[in-house]
């Protein structure tokens, strides 16, 4: 019998799952780690870890229970998910059935076969919707008025998630995430798409031309590599039934990462607005609170906005090389 800590990290082969298993890499000395995706991941140099991979759709309930039966983890990290606000949009019900059922189904075979092991689920500042400005920075008691399938979706799955807590007796801690960030983030997002676009054009020795929807909206921009260290302490020692915010406390633009983006590569960028980008609602502004885990556990970020763009510039410059 193994003496390890167990591990077991739904969408391990995702942007946040490769740098959490990245982050008990280089911060334990005694993790077994159970990766669960739909695709290999590109991590087989694990130096401090036992890494098993394990390929199967958190939507195959069967395949869930025999790897919980198998594996026993003594936690429970739940990345795997449908992230895009704009991807909702296009497919609601699809984006329902990955966050929303497959929650229920890995919830529901941790009742029947771990139910000691804890649960950290991954939810959205989206919940939020639009605040009032003398709401923000937004705290976890704010009111959730969520504007897209994708929010509505994450409110379900709290809401689920608190009912597990209360009626059957899991082991859950929640977050409100806001926007993640850094090197290794799909191009389906804004910043890793300008980002790669601005880098042809440097390598390419020309301006760069961006077509972009509402670009005036005002995020909180996290970089990933102080999230999981966020996401390691709250599994740790976050209280069961809580939420908790993950963000920066600062809110930028996407027109202000923009121009950032341009000083850094010093390359001249052009704006042009493209209608079809356009979502049919938008929140304005979402700037978030850490007060919260920052008293719980002395959490707080350390990667400024200037230091993620820089890292995912330089990510991507090696790539194209």
């Amino acid at each position: 019998m193994s003496d390890k800590t167990k591990f077991l990290i739904t969408g391990s082969s995702g942007f946040i799952g490769k740098h959490f298993i990245q982050f008990l890499d280089n911060s334990t000395t005694n993790a077994e780690v159970i990766g669960v995706d739909i695709v290999p991941s590109s991590l087989t140099d694990t130096k401090s870890i036992v890494l098993h991979e394990e390929m199967c759709t958190i939507n195959d309930s069967n395949a869930v229970q025999l790897l919980l039966q198998k594996h026993k983890p003594d936690y429970i990290v739940h990345f795997a998910s449908q992230s895009s606000v704009a991807k909702s949009w296009d497919d609601i019900s699809t984006t329902f059935y990955n966050n929303v059922n497959s929650f229920i189904t890995l919830a529901e075979s941790v009742r029947q076969y771990c139910s000691d092991a804890r649960m950290l689920v991954i939810g959205s500042s989206e919940e939020y919707g639009n605040v009032a400005p003398d709401n923000i920075p937004i705290k976890e008691t704010c009111p959730l008025h969520p504007q897209n399938p994708y929010a509505i979706a994450r409110v379900a799955q709290e809401m689920l998630a608190k009912m597990y807590v209360q009626s059957f007796g899991l082991d859950i801690v929640m977050t409100r995430s806001f926007n993640h960030i850094g090197p290794g983030q799909s191009e389906a997002f804004a910043i890793p798409s300008f980002v790669k676009q601005i880098v042809t054009a440097k390598n390419n020795n020309t301006s760069c031309t961006l077509k972009t929807g509402n670009i005036d909206v005002v995020r909180d921009f996290v970089d990933v590599r102080d999230a999981v260290k966020a996401y390691y302490l709250l599994l740790k020692q976050g209280k069961n039934g809580d939420v908790y915010n993950i963000c920066s406390g600062n809110g930028y633009s996407l027109r202000a990462i923009i121009t950032m983006l341009s000083e850094i590569t010093k390359v001249h960028v052009v704006i042009e607005h493209d209608q079809s980008k356009m979502r049919p609602t938008e929140v304005q502004t979402i700037i978030g609170s850490y007060q919260k885990i920052n008293k719980l556990t002395g959490w707080s970020p350390t990667i400024n906005i200037h230091q993620s763009l820089e890292d995912i510039v330089k990510g991507q410059s090696l790539a194209l090389m």
